[in-house]
């Protein structure tokens, strides 16, 4: 058998304000949170993968010669997110 006992907590009127904006901030970061994973593309054409990585296409192609990998489907090119944030982890100096 369980026994629940019940402590009355009491709060100043700033204290449950803090907890508000609190609870708020949580909440609102992890809606922001799932929006962007639902947004952001798994694998990418070599242009949108561009796009990501926020560089020209040309300096995309030099980070394919220094080993970004691509997914090769009859002959379509993809290149993974993670692939590219592990390659930019990787090249950390």
């Amino acid at each position: 058998m369980t026994h629940k006992m019940l402590l009355p907590i009491t709060f100043s009127n700033d204290s449950l304000q803090e907890l508000e904006n609190l609870f708020r901030e949580l909440a609102e970061k992890a809606v922001n949170d799932l929006r962007t994973k639902e947004t952001v593309k798994q694998y990418f054409n070599k242009k949108e993968a561009a796009e990501y990585i926020g560089v020209s296409f040309n300096t995309l192609k030099r980070f394919l010669i220094a080993g970004l990998p691509v997914v090769d489907i009859d002959g379509m090119q993809y290149i993974r997110k993670v692939d590219i944030d592990n390659f930019f982890e990787k090249n950390i100096i």
